[in-house]
């Protein structure tokens, strides 16, 4: 059986799909108005036949810069609509901390998500910095990678 297909969808502001897409221009920050990224993670949308589950795996969270690290606190990620990820910070990383074990089936699908809800979890990415002071026209990576535990 092959690996599992992962694929990053993502919408941003008023984008009314999810597209797919590894780079995303996400906006820019305002005191009034949050970035908001929705995102999921699928593993073979679309698969005509079946793939090894994606499991055992988490996700870490790094900016391009190690300095923008500080920027953490500022950031929130929401896992399939309502729980609030806890994070746990290794060096210039941020791990996300699932509230259970996850894991994305590999099977066949039609690439629906009412349909396929084991195939794909839902990540809303969230930025606020309420009154802190940031430097304006300051241009930020941020980067999400998928580990699998070893």
């Amino acid at each position: 059986m092959e690996a599992p297909k992962i694929e990053w969808y993502s919408k941003t502001g008023s984008d009314a799909k999810f597209a797919q897409d590894n780079d995303v221009y996400a906006g820019t920050y305002t005191k009034g108005h949050p970035i908001t990224v929705d995102m999921q993670l699928w593993n073979n949308r679309w698969g005509t036949e079946d793939v090894e589950p994606l499991e055992d795996f988490y996700i870490n969270m790094f900016f391009k810069d190690k300095e923008d690290t500080a920027l953490f606190e500022y950031c929130t990620v929401i896992f399939n609509g309502g729980d609030i990820l806890g994070m746990e910070r290794t060096e210039d990383k941020m791990t996300l901390v699932f509230p259970k074990k996850v894991t994305l089936s590999g099977q066949k699908n039609d690439g629906t998500s009412k349909k396929n809800p084991n195939n794909f979890i839902s990540l809303q990415f969230v930025f606020q910095a309420g009154d802190a002071e940031l430097k304006e026209h300051d241009l930020k990576s941020l980067f999400l990678e998928i580990v699998q535990n070893s």
